[in-house]
């Protein structure tokens, strides 16, 4: 109309881009406020996804004698939940009262004599060089009962995060047996390797979860063996019940063979038995928990395609970047990693084959 040239319109591809460049924006934002919503959860939500993948066989089996998605999930839940979480449930309650006993020692006067007899023994056998250890120790004792209130609050915190860490664990778990199907086809669908590719990984990722879970009760027993016998060589009492609860708490999510071995130490050192308590201890460092990381990888190498210097890097590695889920996250994510690479050589293989 007024002679001037119009601007040339935006193609229908270049509107395409900018509205899938929006969409990958958005979708992006939202992935990110999905993962802020859940974080304070990951834990229990990723114990919940592996804990239901080793048990999903058994719930298949049920669901074909109880078509009801319901009810079987609900059995299935309420089963793992029994035979994984209820014996810490009810095993807590006897460390919290352990603890609180030694914490309260920390005021009895007896238990401080006890102490103070212990360092006068101690100062007269070292060098005079290495200055007043009864003084220090002293001083070291003071701030230790100073901070015993700031450690009960923190105490009664943390097993409060606890105890909902396992009722979402439990809530997570019943709808992963109900819902687990649909969620892997809606994975397989959206998967970006294709839907060949995507069902070897999916495969692998069970197969590594799987000998992980496995693995973790020979690993388990072991260290449940080691606690005993540590219990037993120290002249504990009832060396028997405490390798029972340590092989347990090694094999049970959330928790771990420290949670026998650290406290006991501990209450040994507060009651005036230094070198048991000490000797305790080194035995829960260097062996007990040392032999987690020294068996476990052998075990999955043995019974995965992963090499074994793969697995032992990817347990250790794991369990730095993630703590205690990195027992099985670091050896699924080196497991991703290797079967990623593994289908880019196919892949390049078959074109070269085609090309010939």
């Amino acid at each position: 109309m007024n002679g001037q040239p119009q601007p040339p319109a935006p193609s229908r591809a270049r509107v395409e881009a900018r509205r899938e460049a929006l969409a990958w924006v958005l979708a992006m934002g939202l992935l990110w406020l999905v993962y802020q919503v859940v974080r304070s959860f990951l834990s229990p939500l990723i114990w919940a996804t592996v804990l239901s993948i080793f048990a999903y066989p058994a719930h298949r089996r049920l669901l074909a004698k109880l078509p009801r998605r319901n009810v079987a999930a609900l059995l299935s839940t309420t089963t793992v939940a029994l035979l994984m979480i209820l014996p810490v449930a009810l095993l807590t309650p006897v460390f919290v009262v352990e603890a609180a006993d030694a914490v309260s020692g920390l005021r009895g006067r007896d238990i401080v004599d006890r102490i103070e007899r212990g360092l006068d023994y101690v100062s007269t056998r070292i060098p005079p060089a290495v200055g007043d250890l009864n003084e220090m120790l002293d001083e070291a004792v003071k701030a230790l009962r100073n901070h015993v209130g700031g450690w009960s609050a923190k105490l009664v915190a943390n097993f409060a995060g606890f105890i909902l860490d396992c009722v979402v664990l439990v809530l997570a778990l019943f709808y992963l047996f109900r819902d687990g199907p649909g969620l892997v086809e809606m994975l397989r669908e959206v998967s970006p390797f294709g839907g060949e590719r995507h069902d070897v990984m999916m495969r692998q990722a069970i197969d590594m979860i799987s000998v992980t879970i496995s693995s973790g009760f020979v690993v388990a027993a072991v260290q449940g063996l080691l606690g005993g016998l540590s219990f037993a060589i120290l002249d504990l009492p009832s060396p028997l019940l405490w390798g029972v609860v340590t092989a347990l708490m090694a094999f049970l999510p959330l928790v771990g063979a420290w949670m026998v071995w650290l406290p006991a130490g501990i209450g040994l050192l507060l009651s005036g038995q230094v070198g048991r308590g000490l000797a305790l201890l080194a035995m829960g460092v260097l062996l007990i928990s040392t032999v987690d990381n020294v068996l476990r990888p052998i075990l999955i190498s043995d019974r995965s395609q992963l090499n074994g210097l793969l697995v032992f890097i990817s347990v250790l590695g794991g369990i730095q970047a993630f703590g205690l889920l990195g027992i099985v996250l670091g050896p699924l994510v080196m497991a991703a990693a290797v079967g990623l690479l593994t289908g880019y050589r196919d892949s390049l293989l078959e074109g070269d084959n085609g090309a010939a």
